[in-house]
């Protein structure tokens, strides 16, 4: 992931607007609900739970892209989110948009 630093910032930028408004909310219904669920604790065991305040969206910005568009298996975790959530159309701008609508949707 090439990623610049005003990309970089979009993914900074999340608190300000309301998540239902997001453009990352229709990329994480199609992309990223089937495992994580609509309420981001994980729609089947092994899943990472977004709202655990000491798990995945504690991680830094530029972690989180970067598991996003590689993939990430999680230490103990019979499952592996695949690269891009399986979804290979995803842009980097798309990826930086999930994680805009993960951390205001599943702020712990």
């Amino acid at each position: 992931m090439n990623s610049t630093p005003a990309v970089l910032a979009l993914a900074l930028f999340a608190g300000t607007a309301q998540a239902a408004e997001l453009p990352g909310k229709a990329l994480y219904e199609t992309t990223c609900l089937v495992c994580h669920g609509d309420d981001g604790k994980g729609a089947m065991p092994g899943v990472s739970d977004l709202t655990d305040a000491r798990a995945v969206l504690a991680q830094a910005d530029a972690v989180l892209l970067k598991r996003i568009v590689e993939g990430y298996q999680s230490p103990g975790s019979p499952m592996a989110m695949p690269p891009k959530g399986g979804n290979p159309k995803l842009t980097e701008k798309d990826v930086v948009e999930l994680l805009r609508y993960m951390r205001a949707t599943f702020k712990p």
